[in-house]
């Protein structure tokens, strides 16, 4: 697969568009202030034009941690119409490790929870460069573990399976977290980034002009990162792990013009050489970040949100 502007999707044009025509800057020239300003600005458009009317219930938990006194905040959300001893998905929201938050990914996963009938969890990890490698993913694995202790008190019951899920950074933590949290029904990793040692061939293709750059992916390791050598510290770059025979079922979600999409690829086939089951879904003409922001991307997030669906009810129960 390669990429061609020809080929861009309606909407992808469209969300391009509208970001010239508004001066968006790159991040790279941003402060990290300006930049999480940024993003919350473009998620505020996005749920106000698709004005979603969540039919459930969100619920705010806080999970004692030991890396952190003030513990993980997490938003539960329990939809009126749910199955059956209903799957938990673990959702980690996307950004860099250094943008984005729970409020971002608010009526991304309030739509989830509806179309899977299942409990959605919206973990509110730190962020660098104020917490820095592996903050994320010490929260992540505090907050997945207290999720299977805890599973009738957040609305689903002690059969209910619990699986982890995210986007972009929240891809990689999901991934990481997979092989740290034994137990787990499945995974779904939305173009997330599993190799920070190797530039894949997208990061060249798809360098600039699709809204995330190749130097904005640098932008956030460099935050991320204490140093260069922990880029090939297998929990930071998941693909690098000596074993995958263990790891749940994994459901990819990649997009055809975005810098990270060959890291779907590397990490899906050392899934299927591990002999785990994995399907990858790919999304032509579309780009990285539409899957958060469904106002702009209404056709491509449907299609995402019911292919998740249908991946939790085949691997979730």
């Amino acid at each position: 697969m390669t990429a061609n502007n020809e080929d861009l999707h309606p909407e992808t044009r469209a969300y391009l568009q509208e970001l010239v025509e508004s001066g968006a800057r790159p991040f790279t020239e941003l402060t990290v202030a300006e930049a999480r300003e940024a993003v919350t600005a473009r998620c505020r458009v996005s749920d106000q034009r698709l004005d979603y009317n969540f039919n459930g219930q969100r619920k705010e938990f806080i999970v004692d941690s030991p890396h952190d006194p003030a513990g993980v905040p997490l938003w539960v959300y329990t939809p009126t119409v749910l199955t059956a001893d209903p799957a938990i998905l673990v959702y980690f929201h996307g950004g860099g490790f250094t943008v984005g938050d729970r409020q971002a990914y608010d009526t991304c996963c309030k739509m989830m929870a509806t179309e899977s009938k299942c409990v959605v969890v919206n973990v509110e990890y730190r962020l660098s460069p104020e917490h820095k490698f592996p903050a994320v993913l010490e929260d992540a694995i505090v907050a997945v573990k207290w999720v299977k202790e805890n599973k009738e008190k957040i609305g689903g019951s002690s059969k209910s399976k619990v699986g982890v899920g995210g986007d972009s950074a929240g891809g990689t933590v999901s991934s990481s977290v997979a092989h740290d949290v034994t137990g787990l029904a499945f995974q779904i990793l939305v173009y997330p980034c599993v190799n920070l040692t190797i530039p894949y061939p997208a990061y060249v293709e798809c360098a600039e002009g699709y809204g995330l750059t190749t130097p904005v992916v640098n932008w956030y390791i460099n935050h991320w990162l204490n140093n260069d050598a922990e880029k090939t510290d297998p929990r930071a770059s998941p693909v690098l792990r000596q074993k995958f025979d263990h790891l749940p079922p994994a459901l990819f979600i990649v997009a055809s013009h975005d810098p990270l999409r060959d890291d779907s690829r590397a990490y899906a086939k050392a899934l299927t050489d591990a002999g785990v089951k994995n399907e990858t879904i790919y999304f032509d003409g579309v780009i990285h970040a539409f899957f958060n922001i469904p106002g702009y991307f209404r056709e491509n997030c449907q299609k995402a949100y019911r292919r998740i669906a249908q991946f939790i009810q085949e691997n979730g129960y």
